[in-house]
């Protein structure tokens, strides 16, 4: 979700779970955090992702459909490759000789319905909606996970106990022109993790990858196709030093919390050498 979502508003107000007091209560912090009237609404817990799935589902026409008992079969596979289904957040439900099935989360982006319409070599293709954890469990239980290896370098981290002050000290170093060692076994998982946040986005196609921190939790966003899509997330707790990690690796002053500053770095992806430009701004719940 975000501020394209906003959409949504009139529908909202139409099935009666919005009023414009809470519009007006909602405003301020939307405007504060940088986030849509949507997101914020959420966050305040005046609607939930269920009532946003209903009303997108009603805004375009759409069938509602629960993904949670759907299960991989060799023909919805072959229909929709794991590749395009993490790029367009879509999910296979039923095919035949003339006519494709597809969950979807947002039916309103025309980026995905018209790219996986031109994509698939299916005359006819339904427009599903699904809500966004029921399609991102889908594509995992379809096509593999990749919430399995955040966990483990997160139970890494956990276990090597990441010390921040020596990852600011070193960070201030590196900011002075010294040398920062960067294949220490305790800096290791952070490593990982970030890594594992930038080929995912890779592999999705993206252009931008966003990390930006929120009261309870920490949410990865990629822009694909200029469209924002939200993707696996660690927990809160290690956004922090994830954030810590990228600025070292991009020459930022890791001490310097309170002013934008942008960096770039260098990582190889399958064997190509990317660079990277590195943007961190402050916000009320940490560095994003």
């Amino acid at each position: 979700m975000a501020v394209k979502d906003d959409y949504l508003v009139d529908t909202l107000m139409n099935m009666g779970l919005v009023d414009n007091a809470h519009l007006d209560a909602a405003r301020p912090a939307a405007e504060s955090a940088g986030a849509g009237l949507i997101d914020t609404l959420v966050v305040q817990k005046i609607i939930n992702i269920d009532q946003i799935t209903q009303a997108r589902a009603m805004q375009f026409g759409c069938e509602q459909i629960d993904l949670r008992d759907l299960r991989p079969r060799d023909d919805l596979l072959r229909a929709i490759p794991r590749h395009i289904a993490r790029r367009y957040q879509v999910v296979p439900v039923e095919v035949n000789e003339n006519e494709l099935v597809v969950a979807l989360s947002d039916p309103g982006d025309i980026d995905v319905t018209d790219g996986l319409t031109r994509m698939v070599d299916y005359p006819n293709v339904v427009f599903k909606v699904a809500s966004e954890p029921q399609i991102r469990a889908a594509i995992d239980r379809f096509y593999g996970s990749a919430n399995e290896a955040v966990e483990r370098i997160v139970q890494e981290l956990s276990q090597t106990q990441v010390d921040l002050d020596q990852v600011q000290a070193e960070g201030g170093a590196a900011a002075d022109g010294a040398g920062v060692e960067m294949d220490d076994d305790s800096d290791a998982p952070l490593v990982k993790m970030v890594s594992l946040i930038i080929q995912e986005g890779f592999k999705m196609g993206c252009s931008d990858v966003h990390i930006e921190p929120f009261e309870t939790r920490l949410r990865i966003r990629y822009r694909v196709d200029g469209v924002l899509r939200e993707g696996n997330a660690p927990p809160k707790r290690v956004g922090a030093p994830i954030i810590s990690r990228l600025k070292i690796e991009s020459g930022m002053n890791i001490a310097e919390k309170r002013t934008p500053q942008d960096g770039r770095y260098q990582q190889v992806i399958d064997g190509r050498v990317i660079d990277f430009r590195v943007s961190c701004l402050p916000t009320i719940y940490g560095e994003s």
